[in-house]
């Protein structure tokens, strides 16, 4: 065996040997699609408009189904390294990006949502199933499917220690910290989202910081009425030379089976620099007079072998220094599935939004004389799924969507998250939308 040989070989079994000792796990989420309206053009969406802010305006959506004109996707990797002294070692990634669905090529600025290390087992007694990690994550969030919001969102570089057995339930602690982030300038005259479009972010002044104490105890038995979860978020400003300000938030989350339904009750507060999501709001010094509160309600539903689905209610008030009234936002959407068999299925998607305050509160070009905003949808979309559950991915659907709303109310966007506008729609107070699109995760 020669020397080139030899070396060749000793690689491959050093590749081999690793790829051995760690497990390999790939994971992510995908949706793209097409479509028109009925006034022409791409993939049209409608929904509300105005400041949602980070609270209770969260939930100023009428659904998802035929409401996505871009395209997305999460890639996540990972690895299993192996065992010490019997603590598990493992390494996560995700990265995120997303197009405006408008062409083939595609520009696309990723970002790595996801770069942590965690330890399993690294104790006995409580700390036996406990996990220690570090690095940056999606911690754990928590979300509402079918309007595609997360109602606990803590995400960033940070720290933390989960799942401590303490008896009644398990105890979680993490410590968050994330800076504003500063987005590169356009690069073309002009144009005035691309920085949006791009998110290609730069770090922020050094000298600000957002500090955030995450505490949860959750698996809490409550007999007949199900579990119960309950968490806290301390969160104030770490900035050198801004005024110091602090907040917090706060979470209970009843999760129960009534025969064939699986409901989850969920009531959330929050108080100064804190938000209804538990991330904290980025804008030092400015949100002491901030309040808010709202409840939620998502219930799984499977009535006999051919009808399964998901239904949401949502209902909060929030209040800012530069709010003239409280703006209260309410929610109500339900999204029925009719399986014809494991592979064919009809899923209906009926929503509507209302979001009440003054209109100089709740939406740019606004109806003055109008203190209630409003947007209904209903969107119907034949399907073949791989599998007849609710969740079955991947799916490829056809879709029609009919909107309407109050002048100012609502207007009609594309592209990614919804960030440009469709001029045909302004001053329109309804509208209809098709197209086809797929969605996976695995």
């Amino acid at each position: 065996m020669t020397k080139k040989t030899k070396l060749i070989a000793a690689i491959a079994l050093a590749l081999a040997t690793q790829s051995a000792m760690a497990a390999f796990e790939f994971g992510g989420y995908l949706r793209s699609g097409s479509g028109s309206s009925s006034k022409g053009g791409g993939s049209t969406c409608y929904q509300m408009n105005g400041d949602s802010a980070l609270g209770a305006g969260d939930i100023d959506r009428a659904g998802r189904l035929g409401q996505e004109c871009d395209t997305y996707g999460e890639l996540k990797f990972g690895a299993s390294m192996g065992e010490s002294q019997g603590t598990k070692f493992g390494i996560h990634t995700l990265v995120a990006y997303g197009t405006q669905q408008v062409t083939d090529w595609e520009q696309s600025v990723p970002a790595w949502r996801e770069d942590y290390a965690t330890a399993e087992g690294f104790g006995t007694g409580a700390f036996q199933k406990a996990t220690v990690w570090a690095g940056k994550r999606y911690y754990n969030r928590k979300d509402v499917h079918i309007i595609d919001t997360f109602w606990l969102q803590v995400t960033g570089p940070g720290a933390g220690i989960e799942n401590i057995d303490v008896g009644i339930g398990k105890f979680s602690y993490a410590n968050m910290r994330s800076e504003a982030a500063g987005y590169v300038a356009p690069t073309t005259p002009g144009n005035a989202d691309l920085q949006n479009l791009l998110r290609a972010t730069t770090a922020a002044a050094p000298t600000t910081q957002m500090v955030n104490h995450d505490f949860r105890l959750e698996g809490i038995n409550i007999g007949a009425a199900g579990s119960l979860g309950l968490g806290a978020n301390y969160v104030y400003d770490n900035s050198n030379g801004a005024p110091h300000a602090d907040g917090w938030s706060a979470w209970a989350n009843q999760s129960m089976v009534i025969g064939t339904v699986q409901n989850g009750l969920i009531l959330q507060v929050a108080h100064g620099e804190g938000s209804l999501d538990g991330g904290g709001l980025p804008w030092w010094g400015s949100n002491n007079n901030h309040d808010a509160w709202r409840v939620l309600d998502a219930a799984n539903f499977e009535f006999g072998d051919h009808i399964n689905g998901q239904a949401f209610f949502g209902y909060g008030k929030e209040k800012f220094a530069w709010y003239q009234n409280e703006r209260t936002s309410t929610a109500i959407v339900v999204r029925p599935v009719y399986h014809f068999d494991e592979l064919y299925s009809l899923a209906v998607e009926l929503g509507h939004v209302q979001v009440a305050g003054t209109a100089g509160d709740i939406g740019n070009g606004a109806d003055p004389t109008a203190t209630t905003n409003y947007l209904d949808k209903v969107t119907i979309a034949p399907q073949i799924s791989m599998g007849s559950g609710f969740y079955a991915r991947p799916v490829l659907r056809a879709y029609y969507t009919m909107a309407n709303w109050n002048k100012g109310g609502a207007a009609a966007y594309t592209g990614r998250d919804l960030g440009v506008g469709v001029p045909t729609f302004n001053n329109q107070t309804s509208g209809s939308s098709y197209g086809v699109q797929m969605e996976a995760w695995w």
